[in-house]
C-alpha cells in the first residue's frame, strides 16, 4: 500500500483555516467588500463596534433596497459570526480614566498579523498650556 504524501495532508488542514472558511462563506462577497472598504481603502484599524455596526447596518440596507431580503440579518450578528469565526478581532482599548466605560474596537484580520491600533489622543491633550488640563 502506497503512503498518502504530505502535502496532501497539509493542503487537507487548510480546509479549517479561517482564510479557507471565508472565501467558503455565503456572506463572503460582503465581508471582503465591507472590510475592505473600512479597513484597507480608508485605512482605517481600530473602529469602535458602535461605528462598525451602524456602517455595516447601512451597507446592508442598500444591497437590501437592491435585492430583498438577501441580507436578513441585522448588522450586530454579522460583526459577531464575523468576530467567532477569526475574520475581525475585538479589543477593549486602554481606558484614559476610571470614569469612561471601555468600548469594543473590531480590526479586520485580513489574513496580516495585528497591529497596534493608531488611536488619537483625548479630550485632555487638547488644553493649551496658558488653561488647566480637563479633570478627569
Amino acid at each position: 500500500m502506497r503512503e498518502i504524501p504530505a502535502a496532501f495532508d497539509r493542503v487537507s488542514g487548510l480546509v479549517r483555516h479561517p482564510t479557507w472558511m471565508l472565501l467558503r462563506a455565503d456572506h463572503a462577497a460582503l465581508v471582503l467588500s465591507f472590510c475592505g472598504t473600512v479597513f484597507v481603502d480608508e485605512n482605517a484599524r481600530g473602529v469602535p463596534e458602535t461605528m462598525l455596526e451602524s456602517r455595516l447596518d447601512d451597507r446592508l440596507y442598500l444591497l437590501n433596497e437592491r435585492e430583498s431580503g438577501s441580507f436578513p440579518r441585522p448588522a450586530a450578528a454579522y460583526l459577531a459570526e464575523w468576530t467567532k469565526n477569526g475574520w475581525l478581532r475585538k479589543y477593549y482599548p486602554p481606558v484614559p480614566s476610571a470614569i469612561t466605560p471601555p468600548h469594543p474596537d473590531l480590526r479586520w484580520r485580513g489574513g496580516r498579523t495585528a497591529q497596534p491600533a493608531v488611536r488619537a489622543p483625548g479630550p485632555e491633550h487638547l488644553a493649551s498650556p496658558r488653561t488647566p488640563p480637563i479633570p478627569r
